[in-house]
């Protein structure tokens, strides 16, 4: 996973980790299946593979925009958004901060109205609660 954080790092000089890589390298979980990047535009990320571009009404997403590279071992999760999250610098890894994670989290939570998505929001309610013990 970390060569193709890497290499993510060498194609986009403006992106964030967020998510499951960001709460690895901070010590708040174990593992991750994808890579959550966070960036304004999708400027360099073709050298990394197709680029399939989407638009929803997830709350995860402000803006609503995603797209999505499929590589050999991972999917790197792209949000597109005007406005970056704060950071800290881990290993040379641009990393969303525990605070910022903790209040995007804690909105993401309160817009999940959706009765049918109550194990997408209870999950998110323990990444919360998780989070808050390493803050």
């Amino acid at each position: 996973m970390f060569k193709l954080i890497n290499k993510i790092k060498e194609v986009k000089e403006d992106v964030i980790f967020v998510g499951g890589v960001s709460e690895l390298l901070q010590g708040c979980r174990e593992s991750t299946k994808d890579i959550d990047i966070c960036v304004t535009n999708l400027d360099g990320l073709e050298k990394l593979g197709n680029i399939n571009k989407f638009k929803t009404n997830s709350p995860t997403s402000k803006s609503g925009l995603r797209a999505g590279i499929e590589d050999n071992e991972y999917l790197i999760d792209i949000f597109i958004e005007s406005d970056l999250p704060d950071y800290v610098i881990i290993n040379g890894i641009k990393c969303e901060t525990i605070e910022s994670m903790i209040k995007e989290y804690g909105r993401v939570i309160s817009e999940m109205n959706n009765p049918l998505k109550i194990s997408s929001k209870n999950k998110m309610i323990n990444k919360l609660q998780n989070l808050q013990k390493h803050k």
